[in-house]
């Protein structure tokens, strides 16, 4: 019997050295993963950050913001947003591979947010100003 109890606990000993040696084994993958995960939180704080950014415009716009409040507030939300792309574009250099989705949920406002049907929509518009991008302009309008 102590010969059995010997080697459940010699599996269960190696069995937790593999767990922990997991990080060591694959560095490049926890590396990977990692970079994965911070790029995805900096996608999210970008995205975050513009809709600040175009809820502080519609403030300003209805006007519960004056124009001083607004501009100081204008020029920190963009101070961060700035700062955000800058992390993001240094990923995107490190990894020699686009951070930005495809799918266009990540996409920067008034990025490809036209509507398909044409319709004219002012939401886009309004968006691209917010990130300090001009708004496609329809020729046929």
């Amino acid at each position: 019997m102590d010969v059995v109890a010997l080697i459940v606990v010699m599996a269960l000993v190696a069995a937790v050295a593999w767990g922990v040696s997991r990080p060591i084994r694959g560095g490049a993958q926890a590396s990977a993963s990692a970079d994965a995960a911070r790029v995805a939180d900096l996608l999210a704080a970008r995205d975050a950050k513009y809709r600040e950014i175009r809820d502080l415009e519609l403030d300003h716009q209805t006007g519960k913001l004056v124009d001083a409040e607004f501009r100081v507030q204008d020029r920190a939300l963009r101070a961060e947003a700035m700062e955000i792309l800058r992390e993001l574009d240094r990923y995107e250099a490190e990894s020699a591979a686009p951070v930005a989705a495809t799918d266009g949920a990540d996409e920067q406002p008034g990025e490809g947010s036209e509507p398909a049907d044409g319709a004219d929509d002012a939401e886009p518009a309004a968006a691209g100003q917010a990130a300090g991008v001009a708004a496609p302009r329809d020729p046929g309008a």
